[in-house]
């Protein structure tokens, strides 16, 4: 997001307060209000475009009471230009650089004969490429992509082609969930992309009002500009490398839809993913935590059971008989007795849960489909070592332990485990295992060479 600077006034309690942009950062100038409500709605005056305003702040701000005029600079989580309070919004509509490469633009234009100087033909109206519906807090919604044309003739003509991803829904007044559309689409595009650092050209809302004139009531269209404010995000990649990800609508399209829905029903953890393409390619520790989090949220969602439920009552067995002996102690002895007795679960480690997501297995007539399609160079011995150092690297990680030192094999062992996390996902969404490996190709490999030291039992 560009870095926007404005100014003008917010109505707060029927008074005008001056206000003033800049680096993504709300200032209200000179005042002595010592409640600011979450929403303010204002006008620019002063900056790129005048007209009315809304601000949705971070937090509620209250500060102790004071009778002197100051300075207030807050935190917003969005604001949008142009809002009007009479319009109900009926869909919103997203650009960026991405989408263009995504489902590529070019395709309405025509050149019947590439080998002669023959005209351009350029197609006037817009082309829809894929529609479906969602369902988004308790909500029906409409997806769509549709690629549009822009043709402006003036003195010098200019003609430009978009991709356009667009979210329409019932009308709604509520910009909170208009702003949980924009994290729906940034939360599936940053998972098709492998990286948050998505910087949309536009986000337009578009809704309507009525209006009465001369006795009859009219309904006018309305747009406006949203603009989410994220200070933690990465700056955008060039075009350069836009233009280079292979990155592509065919890889996704026979089941979008259920992965969409997979984002839209808070199944997808899109925060832990990479930041930028940088962080991915230089995977940190940090990262490696998000990872392997991730993975235990998306085994235990979309994954079955992988303990019987005759093991789990043997451990119910042993876990009574070490609270009948609790209850038989007294004092310390008795404390401790039951504080072992409820840490008795039957639970496999991460590196075995990540050994058995690879190799497949089943358990109470469940049957989990192993992904060695989707690894066809990778041997289960080499498997098992990357679960095991993923084990342990999540354990050193986690307690400091201080007893390993990274080596290249940690990296590939994060790899591993993040291709296990989009196989979970796209396998739920409905994807072949063979489609999995086409889009998992894309991804940073992982070594298939074993270590010189023999895995450890995990």
């Amino acid at each position: 997001m560009q870095d926007h600077k404005f100014s003008g006034v917010v109505f707060i309690n029927e008074k005008q307060l001056l206000f003033k942009f800049k680096n993504n950062k709300l200032t209200l100038i000179s005042t002595a209000i010592n409640i600011i409500p979450l929403c303010l709605c204002g006008i620019v005056l002063d900056g790129e475009k005048e007209g009315n305003v809304y601000f949705k702040l971070s937090h509620p701000f209250e500060t102790c009471e004071t009778s002197w005029p100051h300075n207030i600079t807050v935190d917003i989580d969005y604001f949008i230009l142009g809002h009007d309070n009479r319009a109900e919004n009926t869909g919103i509509r997203f650009t960026l650089p991405e989408l263009n490469y995504f489902i590529a633009s070019s395709s309405l234009v025509i050149r019947k004969d590439y080998d002669t100087d023959a005209p351009f033909l350029i197609e006037r109206t817009s082309r829809k490429i894929c529609k479906f519906d969602l369902q988004f807090r308790d909500k029906p919604i409409q997806v769509s992509f549709k690629i549009t044309p822009e043709i402006q003739v003036n003195n010098a003509a200019k003609i430009k082609t978009e991709t356009e991803l667009e979210v329409s829904f019932a009308p709604t007044v509520d910009y909170g969930f208009i702003y949980d559309v924009y994290n729906l689409v940034m939360g599936f595009l940053s998972f098709v992309y492998n990286r948050r650092n998505l910087w949309f050209e536009s986000c337009t809302i578009i809704g309507s009002y009525t209006q009465k004139i001369r006795e009859n009531e009219r309904e006018f269209p309305s747009t406006a500009q949203f603009f989410s404010v994220n200070h933690h995000q990465a700056p955008p990649e060039n075009d350069e490398f836009i233009a280079k990800e292979k990155v592509g609508f065919r890889l996704y399209e026979k089941h979008i839809a259920s992965l969409m829905q997979i984002v839209a029903d808070d199944k997808l953890n899109y925060m832990n993913i990479h930041s930028s393409a940088m962080k991915r390619n230089l995977v940190d520790l940090t990262q490696y935590l998000n990872i392997t989090s991730s993975f235990e949220l998306y085994h235990r969602t979309f994954c079955p059971k992988d303990t019987s439920d005759s093991s789990d009552l043997l451990y119910e067995e042993i876990k009574q008989h070490v609270l009948d002996f609790a209850d038989k102690q007294k004092g310390k002895r008795k404390e401790k007795a039951k504080r072992f007795a409820n840490g008795i679960k039957n639970e496999n480690s991460l590196g075995q849960r990540i050994e058995k997501t690879f190799c497949g297995y089943s358990a109470n007539d469940k049957v989990w489909k192993s992904l060695v399609d989707v690894f066809p160079e990778l041997t289960s011995q080499r498997c098992a070592e990357l679960s095991y150092l993923a084990n342990d690297w999540r354990n050193e990680l986690a307690h400091a332990k201080r007893k390993e030192e990274p080596e290249s094999d940690v990296i590939d062992a994060i790899r591993f485990v993040e291709q296990l996390n989009y196989s979970i996902i796209l396998r739920a969404a409905g994807y072949t295992d063979k489609e999995i490996l086409e889009i998992i190709k894309l991804m940073p490999k992982v070594s298939r060479k074993l270590r010189t030291t023999e895995a450890a039992p995990l």
